[in-house]
């Protein structure tokens, strides 16, 4: 089971629901063939409502290369507090298709805030690129499984 914590604040969570079209949202992208083309995407928000897709085509155009018809097994939760939100995603190995006996992945994290209008990567990514674009992905090493 690969497993990831998170911690973000934000005060405007706990003092009440977000108005229509806002939101706030976590995302993790997996590259696991280190081939910066397809990835696994999961994410959530501080209200444990869970999203999961796949991209091809190093995501270069939301409309072709983004697809949230996939539908797997994983889990993950929220829990809202007083200055921040915290989540914990687990995602089982079997659920994700990757060469056995890799060590290194790409990875990347996104953060969605449109009350105060922000987007926080984990790897920066280029203001004239798209935030899911593949090329600009971290490396992620594997210890053992």
């Amino acid at each position: 089971m690969l497993f990831f914590p998170a911690q973000l604040r934000d005060t405007f969570v706990a003092a009440r629901l977000p108005c229509r079209g806002a939101m706030t949202i976590l995302l993790l992208l997996l590259i696991l063939f280190n081939d910066r083309t397809n990835a696994f995407v999961f994410g959530t928000n501080p209200y444990g409502v869970l999203r999961e897709a796949l991209l091809s085509n190093g995501c270069r155009d939301f409309d072709t290369d983004w697809d949230d018809s996939w539908d797997n097994k994983w889990y993950g939760a929220s829990k809202v507090h007083d200055d921040h939100w915290a989540c914990e995603i687990a995602i089982p190995f079997t659920t994700l298709r990757f060469k056995e006996g890799t060590t290194e992945w790409r990875f990347n994290s996104y953060r969605f805030d449109t009350q105060t209008n922000t987007r926080t990567v984990w790897n920066r990514i280029p203001q004239n690129q798209l935030i899911a674009n593949l090329a600009f992905t971290g490396r992620f090493f594997l210890k053992n499984r």
